[in-house]
């Protein structure tokens, strides 16, 4: 059974053009392709509203440019996945657009998109905590639609419904095997911030080995577990395509970067420069990958950036 048969796209002739883009499940903006590339528009003019991205601030009401804004592209599905969802649709020429509302719900952070010609509400993938333990990943992976995540390459992950009451996902869910990279990555947070200072790698600690799954709480819901934080990941922050950024790690150019990104963007700088440096080894060799966290504005405060939690890794 192909992932594409849970997915709902109008039959027509000429991919979409237009998304409504959602930020925490509020209206945010819209964004667009046209002949020139494409483009992002706030729904309104207060300066203060949520931002999509740390780079794109409300202040400035609209952004345009020749390829997909990376803080979108960063939620496409892999290649593959577009493949086999293009031979469900084999009268339209699937496009950017296509996809990100195509698989809206496998994605990680605040960000949402919907069609405004056909607005439907998706189900969530229900799963029961009971049954994944007697279930085998790729059998999951039949069922369910696997998490769009930049760089994402052996470990295929994806995010499930454990809690009928909760209105998004709250698991994210590995193969068996990714456990012992999970636990490196637990030992680490344990040993380099026992006080659980930083943001980075609390889902580590709160995940568990089942007996064919590796069982994590996503890592981008906030400390009441109410609300999902802004994801953005540091390819967006260079303006660098996914392939682009892939050869940026073989340069050996990530780690230096990335502790300069702590400087610029996190309160506790010191601290995750320490935890750069200890994970280097799997950063450079792509088993993790590299996001800012942040906290979209829920209170209609008046400042002028979003509150930056710091750097969180993933295992990819």
């Amino acid at each position: 059974m192909s992932n594409a048969q849970f997915l709902n796209l109008p039959r027509h002739h000429a991919p979409l053009q237009i998304l409504q883009v959602f930020n925490n499940g509020q209206p945010s903006g819209w964004l667009g392709k046209s002949m020139d590339g494409f483009w992002f528009h706030y729904g309104n003019n207060n300066p203060y509203q949520n931002w999509v991205s740390v780079l794109m601030p409300p202040c400035i009401n609209f952004y345009q440019q020749t390829e997909l804004f990376q803080v979108f592209a960063q939620h496409l599905p892999s290649k593959s996945q577009q493949e086999t969802t293009q031979q469900q649709y084999p009268e339209i020429e699937l496009g950017a657009l296509d996809f990100l509302y195509l698989f809206d719900e496998s994605h990680l952070g605040s960000i949402s998109f919907a069609n405004p010609d056909n607005p439907v509400v998706r189900p969530l993938n229900m799963v029961a905590p009971a049954a994944l333990a007697n279930v085998h990943f790729n059998d999951l992976l039949k069922q369910h639609v696997q998490c769009s995540m930049p760089g994402a390459t052996n470990n295929a992950a994806i995010l499930i419904s454990t809690h009928p009451r909760q209105r998004f996902a709250d698991t994210l869910v590995y193969a068996k095997n990714a456990w012992a990279t999970v636990q490196l990555l637990k030992n680490f947070k344990e040993e380099l911030d026992p006080s659980n200072r930083l943001h980075a790698l609390r889902w580590a600690t709160n995940s568990k080995p089942m007996a064919q799954l590796t069982y994590c709480q996503r890592p981008d819901l906030d400390l009441y577990q109410q609300r999902l934080l802004g994801l953005e990941h540091v390819s967006s922050l260079l303006n660098m395509s996914s392939s682009a950024f892939q050869h940026f790690i073989l340069g050996n150019r990530l780690i230096p970067v990335l502790q300069e990104i702590a400087r610029t963007y996190c309160k506790n700088f010191s601290l995750e420069t320490k935890v750069i440096s200890a994970l280097s080894p799997l950063l450079r060799t792509g088993k993790i990958t590299p996001f800012l966290v942040y906290a979209t504005n829920q209170n209609n405060l008046k400042t002028t950036l979003p509150t930056v939690f710091g750097l969180e890794y993933l295992l990819v």
